[in-house]
């Protein structure tokens, strides 16, 4: 009988292990090496992969993990801080296709929604948060599973309503803050969410 060892690429997976997989694609997002695209499929084979090699194979065209102190030195501050503002008195504000969300976003009108379609976006940070303010006017938001979307604010006529499933621990962060007399908030998956569930599923089980 011939004895077989498995490699280090054998070895299973621990939760744990899937986690900083997780953080480290969520990091390279936020440094505009992956849309939010890229990072919600790896991200789904994350939570499918059962050895080390697997999860390996999801970050080998990325860079490896700093130190603090590397991070530090080499990561610009200023770019987490950036602010940009749309002023209309009518008329919203519409992204889609390839196009970078800034940390801060802030939308100011009378008369006019916000409609942004995340699925080939990169955010210049982990968390980005999009201020709305408006008399007549909703948001509506089309983002790739995986991605956490928080939501606050207050509308007198306007409900909210969000098609999305739960995002893992580390994952990059859309916060949205909606003031206005008349109009909802809507999140939708950017595609069905099915694999999603049960990749999500295998991690909580």
């Amino acid at each position: 009988m011939t004895e077989q060892s498995d490699g280090p690429g054998e070895l299973r997976a621990s939760n744990a292990e899937r986690e900083a997989i997780v953080a480290r694609l969520n990091e390279a997002c936020g440094e505009g090496r992956l849309t939010l695209a890229e990072f919600s499929e790896r991200v789904e084979h994350v939570y499918e992969a059962r050895t080390h090699g697997e999860l390996e194979r999801l970050v080998t065209d990325l860079p490896a993990p700093r130190t603090d102190v590397a991070r530090t030195a080499l990561t610009p501050v200023a770019p987490a801080t950036r602010t940009q503002w749309h002023f209309s008195p009518i008329g919203g504000i519409s992204r889609s296709g390839q196009w970078r969300m800034a940390p801060k976003t802030v939308s100011v009108t009378l008369i006019g929604g916000a409609s942004l379609d995340l699925g080939e976006a990169e955010l210049e940070a982990p968390e980005v948060v999009l201020t709305k303010i408006s008399i007549i006017g909703g948001v509506h938001l089309r983002v790739p599973p995986g991605i956490r979307v928080e939501v606050s604010g207050f509308s007198l006529i306007g409900g909210q309503s969000l098609d999305i499933d739960d995002a893992p621990p580390g994952s990059p962060t859309v916060r949205v803050r909606h003031f206005g007399i008349i109009g909802g908030l809507t999140a939708r998956s950017t595609r069905p969410l099915e694999r999603w569930r049960r990749a999500l599923g295998r991690r909580l089980g």
